[in-house]
């Protein structure tokens, strides 16, 4: 099966929202609350998506279907550099995982932060999504020892890792 990947357009809001929440619901299952996973919905991901213009994000799709994206940009943490990119968020359907898209996505998100001019990149995880932290590590990022807290309805961890480009 073939994909293809390409910068996000605003008309792909719906869709790319569809994968956002059922990435969710399947990646999050017994590491999120899930009355505030149930709260997740299309119509309030799609209106994010809009309000973003859908910039700085790149979708995965095959057959014409987007299984996939990645949002990346200028990192958001004070005590980073301003040399510093950041993988915001990458979700890809459940099904689509262990096919080797999910690296191609991330190679290109990279790639697109270099052309930024980035000298490197972070992102922040769940502590608890270990095959999310696993993909990650095999793509160059390392823990860089700083934990968040984040309240979903109940607290959650999260870490940050970071990569030089």
């Amino acid at each position: 099966m073939n994909f293809n990947i390409r910068k996000a357009a605003i008309e792909d809001a719906h869709a790319m929202a569809i994968v956002h929440v059922e990435s969710w619901r399947t990646t999050y299952r017994g590491q999120i609350h899930p009355d505030f996973i149930a709260g997740r919905t299309i119509e309030k991901s799609e209106r994010m998506f809009l309000s973003m213009n859908c910039e700085n994000t790149i979708v995965i799709e095959t057959m014409g279907q987007i299984v996939g994206f990645c949002g990346y940009g200028k990192c958001r943490d004070d005590d980073m550099p301003m040399d510093t990119g950041e993988i915001w968020g990458m979700y890809m359907l459940a099904s689509y995982h262990g096919r080797g898209w999910g690296a191609h996505l991330m190679d290109v998100a990279l790639m697109e932060l270099r052309l930024l001019g980035y000298k490197k990149a972070t992102l922040w995880v769940l502590s608890t999504n270990l095959r999310a932290i696993d993909f990650y590590q095999r793509h160059g990022f390392v823990k860089d020892g700083l934990i968040k807290e984040v309240v979903f309805i109940t607290p959650v961890k999260e870490i940050r890792m970071i990569r030089p480009m």
